[in-house]
């Protein structure tokens, strides 16, 4: 939600919303975590486009560069070959 209200959310952060909501449906074993995701999920459903307005797109983008984070560590390490950057593994 907080990714949403700075606006770098995505659709990734809407549908994490719905699955994280399953999760609780199926294992919760009292009636708060079936309902503790209601009012979000009711204001989804009722102003929805207000949401929409609010992400930066419908694709996932990252809330930051894991391999730029990484590269000090690789400096340190003396380690620059393409195995110690994320973008060479799928």
């Amino acid at each position: 939600m907080e990714k949403i209200r700075a606006g770098n959310g995505t659709q990734h952060e809407l549908n994490e919303i719905d699955r994280l909501n399953k999760v609780l449906m199926m294992s919760a074993h009292c009636g708060l975590g079936h309902t503790a995701c209601n009012p979000i999920l009711d204001t989804l459903k009722r102003f929805r486009p207000a949401y929409e307005r609010k992400l930066r797109s419908l694709e996932f983008t990252p809330a930051f560069d894991l391999d730029g984070a990484l590269a000090r560590a690789r400096q340190m390490t003396g380690r620059d070959d393409p195995g110690a950057h994320l973008e060479t593994h799928p």
